[in-house]
């Protein structure tokens, strides 16, 4: 786990992208959106540069749907042997990219919201009916940070398939705010989620990860990537 922020932007990062990002990028009108999505891409391929021991410009990240053609599905890699796996996430003061080798990795951070009773208007969209009950049955002062436990915990899941939301955040059931992070059914899963393991993160105060992996995981390491895209950018 690699962790960064809008802040490591830098103007040399973008030429890190290709195309069909700069096209992206340049739908996205608010300057931090920008940052952040600067800010993933460049990191992405950074570290799996390293991994290959090649150039971060020689690593592609193919994104394109496998529903509708168009380039906001899972990030594939391309240009490195190694059976790199990878994710990516951004939100508020937070990014942070996940990598594996040979395991499907989902990565989710959320960010704290000043807006929690309308944070808390999505419950019975996004969870199951004892999921919900459960959120409720907590201190008021706990339920927006507890909901969005249950969120970071399916979302990474979703993602580690290659889904998205396409499903919908209903569609699984995981436990929730207290209890360690598993996986407990998927009703329209069309990938194999045996085995499926939860990690919950350390993004700092306020802010809510998961880790998801397709597979056992003997340890997670977080580091920040903040010197590293320094460097780059030098």
């Amino acid at each position: 786990m690699w962790w960064a922020r809008p802040d490591d932007w830098r103007p040399e990062l973008e030429s890190l992208l290709d195309n069909a990002e700069r096209e992206r990028l340049g739908r996205l009108r608010r300057r931090r959106d920008r940052e952040r999505f600067v800010v993933g891409a460049a990191l992405a391929r950074t570290i799996v540069a390293d991994y290959a021991g090649t150039a971060p410009a020689r690593i592609g990240l193919d994104r394109t749907c496998a529903d509708c053609g168009a380039a906001h599905g899972k990030p594939r890699v391309i240009g490195c042997d190694d059976a790199v796996e990878l994710s990516i996430s951004h939100s508020g003061d937070r990014v942070v990219v996940a990598i594996a080798l040979g395991k499907a990795v989902g990565v989710d951070v959320e960010s704290p919201r000043d807006d929690a009773a309308q944070l808390l208007e999505l419950v019975d969209d996004v969870l199951r009916p004892e999921e919900a009950r459960r959120l409720r049955a907590l201190p008021a002062n706990e339920q927006a940070a507890g909901f969005l436990t249950y969120w970071t915990r399916k979302e990474s899941l979703l993602k580690a398939t290659g889904e998205g939301l396409r499903l919908g955040l209903a569609s699984v059931a995981v436990t929730g705010p207290g209890e360690p992070p598993r996986l407990l059914g998927w009703s329209e899963a069309t990938g194999n989620v045996e085995g499926a393991t939860l990690a919950d993160l350390r993004p700092g105060a306020g802010y809510v990860a998961c880790l998801a992996v397709l597979g056992g995981v003997t340890h997670v390491v977080e580091e920040c990537a903040s010197d590293r895209l320094a460097s780059i950018a030098a």
